[in-house]
C-alpha cells in the first residue's frame, strides 16, 4: 500500500466558488492514479479529438513547462504532459508536491465548512426521501479520516468510507460491490483521474435508481489562462458544463441539483418526484438552498437539458455576428454593424450581407436586436438571406425583446428593477413601454409564438426556445445579456 502525503489548498475565485484539495491527516483525497501513461489524444468524455490549447511553467516540483489539451467537442481539457507520466512519475510528483507544499495544521482553508455542508444536505436528502434511507451509502476517496462518514455518524446516518491508496480509520468498506449504493460521493476527485475507465469505476457503484454526488469545480468554459488558480501541479483532468452533461447523458442520469453550502452536485438517476421534494426543502429553508434541473445545472442556476440534440460546446467553426455593435465578438468572427438609421441604410446594410463568401459559409450565426428593428415581412427576408449563408446544421441564434416578459413585469412591478430602465430614467409603466415599443428604432415586438411562427416560416428545422447561456451553442453565450430578451435557436 503506497503511503501518500497531501496538502490542502484552497482558492476563493471572484464568484465565491471553492477549490480544494485533501488535508494530510486524510491522506490523497482523490486517491492518485497510478496508471501509466496511455494518454491518445482522445477525449475521454466525448471521444473526440483533443487539441493543443496552452502552456503553463511551473519550475517547481520537477517540473517544467507543461502543455494543456482541449477536446474540440465538449470543451473538456487535460494536463497532457501529465497524463503522458509513467506511474513512477506521477507518484513522485505527487509526493513532491504535497510534502513541500504542507505546512502547519489544522483547517486552515475552511475545508471543515464544506464537509459540514455536506453532511447536511445529505441529511436533509435522508429526512425527505430523496436518498433511500434503507440503502448503503458511499464515500468514495475518503482518505485515512473519514471526515464525511463521521460527520454522518454525528448525525445519527451511517456511511461507509472507501479508498483506493489509504486504509479509513472510519466505516471502512474493503470492496464495494457495483450498484449497490444509494448514494456515492466523491469529493476532490475528478480532477486526479486520468482516464475514463476509472471514472466509470466510480459511477458504477450507484444503484439503478440512485445518486451521484460530486465535488469538483465545473466551470461553462475552460480558459487559456495559464494563472488559473485550478491549475495545479497534480491536477490533470478539468470538465465543463458540457462534458459533465455528456456524462449524465451516457451514464443515464436524469436530473441533477446543486447545494452551494456543500460545494457538491448531486446527479439522480430518477427524476420522479425529485422536482417537488426539492421545492418542499427550499420552501423550508426559506430561500434557494437547492438548485435543480432536469438536466445538467450549473453554480449559478443555469441548465442544459439532456437531450441528444443539444448543441456541443466550441465546435470549431466559422462565426457570423449580426448586430448594433461589431465590437463584442471574439478574434475570428466576421461582424456586420447594422445601420438602422433609416429604412434605406438598413436594407443597404442587410444587402451587404450578399457580399460574403456566399451560400453555406458559416457554421453559426448570431442575430443581436435586429428582430425588433424591422417589420415581419423585411424580417423574413432578412431570415432567409442568414439561412442561406449558414451551412446544413448551422446554428442561427436569434435574440430580441420579449413581448410577453415586458408586460409581465410591469404586472408585478420588476420593471422599475432593470438597470437600463434606472439608466435611462424612466419611472412610469407607459414610458418603460414606450421605451421598449417605440425607441430606438423599434418597430415590432415578439412574443415567443409570433418569432417561432417566422422562423418555421422561413425553412428552419429544429427551431427551439433557449435562454441566456442555454441553447444548441455554447461558444455563442459570451454575447448574451441580462435582460428581459427572447433567444431562440434555428437550425438549417
Amino acid at each position: 500500500m503506497l503511503s501518500l502525503v497531501s496538502f490542502c489548498l484552497k482558492f476563493r475565485n471572484g464568484r465565491g466558488c471553492i477549490l480544494e484539495r485533501a488535508i494530510e491527516e486524510e491522506g490523497l483525497e482523490a486517491g492518485v492514479n497510478l496508471v501509466g501513461s496511455g494518454y491518445d489524444g482522445t477525449c475521454m468524455v466525448c471521444s473526440g479529438g483533443m487539441k493543443y490549447y496552452f502552456s503553463k511553467t511551473f519550475n517547481n516540483w520537477g517540473l517544467t513547462t507543461v502543455d494543456y489539451e482541449k477536446c474540440v467537442d465538449c470543451g473538456f481539457t487535460v494536463c497532457a504532459s501529465l497524463l503522458r507520466m509513467t506511474q513512477s512519475e506521477w507518484v513522485d510528483l505527487n509526493q513532491t508536491f504535497h510534502s513541500s507544499l504542507y505546512k502547519g495544521s489544522g483547517d486552515r482553508f475552511g475545508r471543515e465548512g464544506r464537509l459540514d455542508g455536506q453532511a447536511r444536505v445529505i441529511d436533509i436528502f435522508l429526512k425527505h426521501g430523496v436518498i433511500s434511507e434503507h440503502k448503503s451509502m458511499l464515500d468514495w476517496g475518503s482518505g485515512v479520516g473519514g471526515d464525511l462518514a463521521s460527520r454522518m455518524m454525528a448525525r445519527g446516518r451511517f456511511m461507509y468510507s472507501y479508498d483506493r491508496y489509504m486504509t479509513p480509520l472510519v466505516n471502512r468498506i474493503e470492496a464495494p460491490e457495483k450498484r449497490s449504493f444509494s448514494l456515492v460521493t466523491a469529493g476532490a476527485v475528478f480532477e486526479h483521474l486520468k482516464s475514463r475507465s476509472e471514472v466509470d469505476a466510480i459511477e458504477s457503484l450507484v444503484m439503478p435508481e440512485g445518486v451521484l454526488g460530486v465535488h469538483l469545480l465545473i466551470p461553462p468554459q475552460i480558459l487559456p489562462d495559464p494563472d488559473w488558480v485550478y491549475l495545479l501541479p497534480v491536477h490533470c483532468a478539468f470538465h465543463t458544463w458540457e462534458s459533465m452533461r455528456r456524462l449524465m447523458v451516457q451514464w443515464e442520469y436524469e436530473a441533477s441539483v446543486y447545494c452551494h453550502e456543500a460545494l457538491m452536485w448531486f446527479f439522480f438517476k430518477s427524476k420522479n418526484g425529485l422536482k417537488e421534494k426539492v421545492d418542499e426543502i427550499n420552501s423550508e429553508s426559506g430561500g434557494s438552498y437547492l438548485w435543480y434541473s432536469d438536466g445538467f445545472v450549473s453554480a449559478t442556476g443555469i441548465e442544459l437539458p439532456l437531450d441528444s440534440t443539444y448543441g456541443v460546446l466550441d465546435k470549431k467553426g466559422k462565426y457570423l455576428y449580426v448586430g448594433l455593435s461589431g465590437g463584442k465578438v471574439q478574434a475570428g468572427w466576421i461582424s456586420k454593424v447594422i445601420d438602422f438609421s433609416s429604412a434605406d441604410a438598413a436594407l443597404a446594410s442587410l444587402n451587404s450581407l450578399k457580399s460574403f463568401d456566399g451560400a453555406e459559409s458559416f457554421d453559426y450565426i448570431y442575430s443581436d436586436s435586429v428582430a425588433e428593428r424591422m417589420m415581419p415581412s423585411q424580417f423574413d427576408d432578412y431570415l432567409a438571406l442568414c439561412r442561406s449563408l449558414l451551412k446544413q446544421g448551422g446554428i442561427h441564434r436569434i435574440v430580441t425583446f420579449d413581448n410577453e416578459r415586458a408586460l409581465d413585469s410591469i404586472r408585478t412591478g420588476a420593471w422599475k428593477e432593470f438597470p437600463w430602465v434606472r439608466k435611462a430614467g424612466l419611472s412610469t409603466p407607459a414610458e418603460y413601454l414606450n421605451a421598449i415599443f417605440r425607441s430606438w428604432g423599434h418597430v415590432y415586438i415578439y412574443d415567443e409564438g409570433a418569432l417561432k411562427k417566422r422562423l418555421d416560416g422561413c425553412g428552419y428545422k429544429n427551431v427551439r426556445k433557449a435562454s441566456r447561456l442555454r441553447g444548441r451553442a455554447a461558444s455563442l453565450y459570451f454575447l448574451d445579456r441580462e435582460t428581459h430578451r427572447i433567444y431562440f435557436d434555428a437550425e438549417r
